[in-house]
């Protein structure tokens, strides 16, 4: 990313930080069968959602790299087929649900300056007690972005070809 390109990054994630969200979404496609309909992924898209707006996490089919931007609404980003019906699922939102994004963790590579990750923290204001809850999007695979937890991150950060910046410091 040149450096306009991550001043950008950063500004999208500050819209973000401390609003409530209303859930996580992978966008995909359904199948119409003769009994059912079968739900496809495709995971180089997942969706935010906000009170007045979604954040997507896309990662480049190019390049592999986490691209961020603020939309509208869940946009469908690929090519139909005949008869396949564009579709929104949501990702553990039971989790996620009435949660504030308060950090960020991003995963950058010692060989390219792009972001191959993101790791979310969120504050849970129902229960005061619990642990925060965290998810990471990881885009180093070739299926799109994989969705995990802490222990994703620190997994990936054990290779010494990656490093983390934390947002805000």
């Amino acid at each position: 990313m040149e450096i306009e390109n991550k001043t950008e990054m950063i500004n999208v994630l500050k819209q973000c930080l401390n609003k409530e969200i209303r859930g996580i979404y992978v966008t995909g496609y359904s199948e119409v069968k003769e009994d059912y309909n079968l739900f496809s992924t495709m995971d180089w898209w997942y969706y935010i959602e906000f009170e007045n707006f979604f954040l997507c996490i896309a990662s480049s089919q190019a390049r592999g790299m986490i691209q961020l931007y603020i939309c509208p609404n869940i946009q469908c980003n690929f090519e139909l087929y005949d008869g396949d019906v564009f579709t929104v699922a949501p990702i553990n939102n039971k989790i996620y649900l009435g949660q504030e994004i308060v950090s960020y963790d991003l995963i950058y590579g010692n060989f390219d300056t792009e972001l191959f990750a993101l790791g979310i923290q969120f504050k849970d204001n129902r229960y005061v007690h619990k642990d925060n809850k965290y998810v990471f999007f990881d885009s180093m695979t070739f299926d799109g972005i994989e969705v995990g937890v802490e222990k994703d991150r620190d997994r990936l950060l054990e290779d010494n070809r990656f490093y983390m910046k934390k947002f805000p410091e």
